[in-house]
């Protein structure tokens, strides 16, 4: 697959210097960059460019009504903490 785009994340007024890779800005950079290529492509590939780079597949589902359109967010991950949430 080819990349779509390129992004970085920071938030140093909330403590993030650089985060590694982020599936949230990912879940809005898949429909603003869809929008932008106007809906030609579906499924887009995003590579994050920290330290610890990533690349985030974001495929745009129901792409037809933009109110119930959702986006499939994919890739590698590490799992760096285990819980339970407990309702």
């Amino acid at each position: 697959l080819g990349l779509t785009f390129f992004s970085r994340f920071w938030g140093p007024k909330v403590g993030i210097l650089e985060d590694p890779v982020t599936g949230s800005a990912h879940c809005l950079l898949g429909p603003y960059f869809y929008t932008v290529f106007q809906k030609k492509r579906n499924h887009l590939v995003g590579k994050q460019m920290s330290a610890r780079r990533g690349l985030v597949e974001c495929i745009m589902i129901d792409t037809y009504d933009p109110d119930k359109r959702k986006v499939r967010i994919a890739g590698s991950a590490v799992i760096t903490m285990k819980g339970a949430l407990q309702v």
